[in-house]
């Protein structure tokens, strides 16, 4: 340990703050710092608050303040040093009087020091009042513990969600808007271990590809191509997440020459493309009700999964993916049984088939307004502009997952950038 000599100009708060009180009331505190008295006292008679009483203990000759007559008898002077003491409940405390930088002082005493910890409000509060009284010091122990700098950047964000839930726009026709997404970590089949999920905007029909999770964008690519392009043509607009893959120069150099248009979703928001996370749940939990006792088979029922899903009406649009894309569902084992009980069809298949699109994209509106209004229930939002400082969460950037306990949970101050 290495004692270092600090003026006393320059202590002038630890030594308000290091000394202790007796029962005399001309002993309250023995405070020796003649400049810290000076503040204090000089104060004393430029405050709202301590100012009439401070005048009527010094000079008892004047006429009490009739605003004073409920409250004078809580309060003394020390005749010694000439500071005021607030007599409560048995509790006796240094009066401050409200000069900015001597409260500021005292706050950082209490809350900032390794001994404090920045424990909080509660914990501030209580030492401060067991010492000292000024006027609302819960509204600025409140205030000064909300604004600290350390306190922002290293506790955790309780709060709910700013942000409004944002809304993908409705596709006009089938296969126009396309989402991708990676299930992986599968147990190995055929060489397996992850699957590409390809699935329709506007008719929620879904392609499952498997491969494998050290695939790279060519390879990617060469799947899309595949099993995509051939069957449904190029889409005007791609939703992925920030997988690497999607991320890659070739991959968006080579959208760019299709002249399709990339929508990435916000980093470490999976709700910006919420049907496809939805949608891989129920693929994983179709695939466990076949493949509980052999995990290593799941490609050879991927097909009939996928078709299990196609065929079954969604929830938000109220049609199977196949009926949307082809007006009708395909044949199945019960459907050949008793098809000759359903003969009369005398619509038209187009004009069947933009009805049930239409239908759709209204089922697909309300859905997403529903959604909308439940997410947004309990979310505050802030108008934040360009240039505004705010402060980003580090957690999510560390690329090491067993450095989560270390450093900062938040960047310091970062300025929004101006929109592109």
């Amino acid at each position: 340990m290495k004692i270092v000599y600090r003026k006393g100009q320059y202590n002038i708060v630890a030594d308000c703050l290091s000394c202790c009180y007796t029962q005399e009331v001309n002993a309250v505190f023995s405070i020796e710092n003649k400049e810290l008295l000076d503040i204090i006292t000089e104060n004393y008679a430029k405050d709202n608050f301590f100012g009439p009483i401070y005048d009527f203990f010094c000079d008892s000759s004047k006429p009490m303040p009739p605003d004073l007559h409920m409250t004078l008898h809580w309060f003394s002077l020390d005749p010694v040093h000439k500071l005021l003491i607030y007599v409560k409940d048995g509790e006796r405390r240094l009066c401050i009087p409200r000069e900015k930088h001597l409260i500021r002082l005292i706050f950082h005493e209490v809350h900032d020091p390794l001994t404090s910890a920045h424990s909080g409000i509660d914990r501030a509060f209580a030492e401060l009042r067991s010492k000292f009284f000024w006027p609302k010091m819960k509204r600025d122990v409140v205030k000064y513990v909300k604004t600290c700098h350390r306190c922002q950047v290293n506790k955790p964000y309780r709060k709910r969600t700013s942000a409004p839930l944002q809304l993908m726009p409705i596709p006009e026709t089938p296969w126009e808007v396309i989402s991708l997404d990676f299930i992986t970590n599968l147990p190995k089949s055929k060489g397996y271990d992850s699957i590409l999920v390809v699935v329709c905007y506007l008719t929620k029909m879904t392609h499952l590809i498997p491969t494998h999770t050290t695939a790279d964008a060519v390879k990617v690519a060469e799947l899309f191509i595949e099993h995509i392009f051939r069957l449904h043509g190029l889409p005007k607009a791609t939703v992925s997440d920030r997988d690497p893959k999607f991320t890659s120069e070739f991959w968006q150099a080579l959208f760019k020459t299709l002249e399709t248009q990339l929508r990435l979703s916000t980093a470490f928001h999976p709700e910006t493309d919420e049907h496809t996370e939805c949608l891989k749940q129920t693929m994983e939990i179709m695939l466990r009700h076949f493949e509980d006792d052999r995990p290593a088979s799941w490609t050879k029922l991927l097909p009939i999964v996928e078709f299990a899903y196609n065929s079954t009406p969604h929830l938000a649009s109220g049609h199977s993916p196949f009926s949307l894309v082809f007006g009708e569902n395909p044949k199945s084992p019960i459907s050949l049984t008793f098809d000759d009980l359903n003969v009369d069809k005398t619509a038209s298949l187009l004009s069947g088939l933009q009805s049930a699109w239409n239908d759709a994209k209204d089922c697909l509106a309300y859905a997403q307004a529903q959604n909308s209004k439940f997410a947004n229930a309990n979310r505050s939002f802030r108008d934040f502009k360009p240039s505004d400082f705010v402060l980003l969460r580090r957690s999510p950037l560390r690329k090491n997952p067993s450095s989560r306990h270390t450093g900062l949970d938040r960047i310091a101050s970062t300025p929004i950038p101006p929109p592109s």
